[in-house]
């Protein structure tokens, strides 16, 4: 924990401070504010602020509800966004109509500081407590990152989550306002009937923590619970409006039942922590989860946040072969995605294998459960890949001979398999932590599938179908490489894309550690993409593009979006009525001499 807070407060130490605007003003192509538009929600509206200051849009509430806030605008026109002179759409909500009573959020992004969120700017998920009778009325603001810098045009959607929240969670429960500033004070959390997972609407104040207590319950049927807690808190803006204006930076700390640290986290999920605890005790166990401040230098930046909670049971998992009989390539044992796989090392030159079959452009993840995340762990392991062939498959990310200290998050690696055939998994000492046996497992997941590119798909001529049941594809690139995947009629037919439907393509490829802080996932590959989408006429400019630079980066910035996995960038078009549309993926920077995977989704997110 110590270390995290050192590296957040330098971080922070060479930061600019972030003032937060008022809309208005004048100069840079227009001085006028947009009238107001009545919305409603699950509609996409459109704005633009190349002439316009702000555009306001109004919706009103009759109960409690859940909203979250779509926003594409360097997504949807980044040469426009990101020209001479940075600049990015700024969105507040008020608790009035027409921009009017007090503001509630903020996100102000600015090229010198927050170098998290060179992206849109989005409002994942808020809650917006119903108080008093008939009708409420709130607004959402969008506005000029710099009014004298002109913008661009934007789509914008506001969703009305409550249905699939009261799905998944039942009642939200609200902070009861007692205090809770330690573990023995802890606001115990119960269940809705019939649910597992829990969401908690809260208020971090003052620079002092809040505590809250969960029981979790493997039982008989299933005796093993991977127990994961999220804040959402950043990623919705600046909610206490100090000056200057700061973000709150969250960390996550698990107790055990005997009030012991077990696990602490900082920004390992795009800016807001997250963290997961492998429960195997049968019966009733009470964990203390505390919400805090990373930075010693955001002590003042109370902010309202949602503490999610979400439990994975099992009923079973693959034990390894006992007596051990894994410990080489050839005996390795067999498994499958979706397995939680357990076994022990029992000495320092102890190895495991597992083998798992694949296909060619399987993009799959494995999550790692011990010492401090897992309660039958005692040491700290290495996760090891090698392809049908016995060739390392190298991850990004920090993953062999990882700090347990440093990285006490749940460290999960991804990857995207360039050949099909049996893939062997190695488990092995990490130096980390010498106590053995070292218990220890591992969750194998396929988080997407994809056609892989034919080659040669160099030209449009020859462009490789996207997938049309999953919308997915991939490939390699390399150095003068430019692949070209096509979505023809039956693709738009079978993922339901018709005449004014917003169409994003997320690419999966690069990670980015500025992104992800100190989450170790990544794709395998070192691709910094460059994506664009052009129309069937054959024209030489494309109706969409987007470029993936480090965050770092003032021009372009990139493009990148909230859903997870998180792709390294996004692009999205409004379809009209053509026959087809041309995907290009080419190379954005320097390509190494591997020919780094990647992985295109088209999705229609509607109208």
């Amino acid at each position: 924990m110590l270390t995290n807070r050192l590296i957040k407060l330098v971080l922070s130490l060479l930061t600019l401070a972030l003032i937060s605007a008022c809309g208005g003003g004048g100069g840079g192509g227009g001085s006028e504010d947009g009238t107001p538009v009545e919305s409603s929600f699950g509609a996409f509206m459109d704005g633009d602020l190349s002439t316009k200051i702000t555009e306001t849009y109004n919706f009103d509430i009759t109960e409690d509800t859940f909203i979250s806030v779509e926003l594409y605008g360097i997504r949807f026109d980044q040469d426009a966004w990101s020209g001479a002179a940075f600049n990015a759409p700024v969105i507040t909500l008020f608790d009035g109509a027409s921009g009017s009573g007090e503001k509630i959020l903020e996100h102000a992004i600015d090229a010198s500081n927050w170098f998290f969120g060179y992206r849109d700017t989005e409002i994942p998920l808020y809650f917006l407590d119903h108080t008093s009778a008939g009708t409420e009325s709130y607004s959402l603001q969008i506005r000029r990152q710099s009014a004298g810098t002109a913008g661009a045009p934007f789509k914008i959607r506001i969703n009305d989550e409550s249905a699939d929240i009261k799905s998944q969670f039942g009642a939200v429960t609200l902070e009861d306002g007692t205090a809770k500033s330690t573990p023995g004070t802890a606001q115990a959390l119960s269940r809705d009937t019939g649910k597992t997972d829990m969401l908690v609407f809260g208020r971090h104040n003052d620079g002092t923590p809040d505590y809250y207590s969960v029981t979790i319950s493997p039982d008989a049927t299933h005796p093993v619970v991977i127990a994961c807690f999220e804040v959402i808190s950043s990623r919705n803006g600046i909610s206490d409006f100090v000056i200057p204006a700061e973000y709150f930076d969250p960390e996550l700390t698990l107790y055990d039942s005997a009030l012991n640290p077990v696990l602490a986290v900082d920004d390992s999920f795009f800016s807001d922590p997250h963290l997961c605890q492998k429960v195997t005790t049968i019966g009733d166990n009470t964990y203390y989860i505390g919400i805090d401040e990373s930075s010693a230098l955001t002590v003042n930046a109370d902010a309202d946040y949602i503490l999610k909670y979400t439990e994975r049971r099992f009923s079973a998992t693959v034990d390894e072969t006992l007596p051990d009989a894994n410990n080489s390539s050839a005996t390795a044992e067999p498994i499958a995605y979706g397995n939680l796989v357990t076994g022990d090392l029992i000495n320092i030159t102890d190895e495991d294998f597992y083998k798992f079959s694949a296909t060619k452009g399987d993009m799959i993840s494995i999550e790692q459960y011990d010492y401090d995340n897992a309660e039958d762990s005692s040491g700290a392991i290495g996760i090891y890949l090698y392809d049908s062939g016995g060739l390392s498959v190298a991850f990004n990310g920090p993953v062999d001979g990882r700090d347990a200290i440093l990285f006490e998050d749940l460290t999960t690696t991804s990857i995207l398999l360039s050949e099909t055939g049996d893939y062997r998994i190695k488990v092995a000492d990490d130096t980390a932590s010498i106590a053995f046996p070292k218990h220890y497992s591992f969750l194998l997941s396929r988080e997407k599938s994809s056609t892989v590119e034919s080659e040669a798909n160099n030209d449009r001529a020859s462009a490789d179908l996207v997938n049309p049941t999953t919308g997915t594809a991939s490939g390699q690139i390399s150095a003068a490489d430019v692949d070209y995947f096509k979505i023809d009629a039956p693709a738009i037919a079978n993922l339901g894309i018709s005449n004014g439907d917003l169409v994003a393509v997320h690419v999966y490829a690069e990670y980015d550690p500025n992104m992800k802080a100190f989450d170790s996932t990544g794709y395998g590959s070192t691709l910094e993409p460059k994506i664009s989408v052009f129309d069937s006429t054959g024209s030489v400019t494309p109706i969409a593009s987007s470029i993936f630079t480090a965050d770092t980066a003032t021009t372009p910035p990139a493009s990148e979006g909230i859903r997870a996995p998180y792709p390294t960038l996004t692009v999205t078009f409004e379809a009209t009525a053509e026959p087809y549309y041309i995907l290009e993926v080419k190379n954005g920077g320097t390509v190494d001499a591997t020919s780094p995977t990647y992985l295109v989704e088209v999705e229609n997110l509607g109208k």
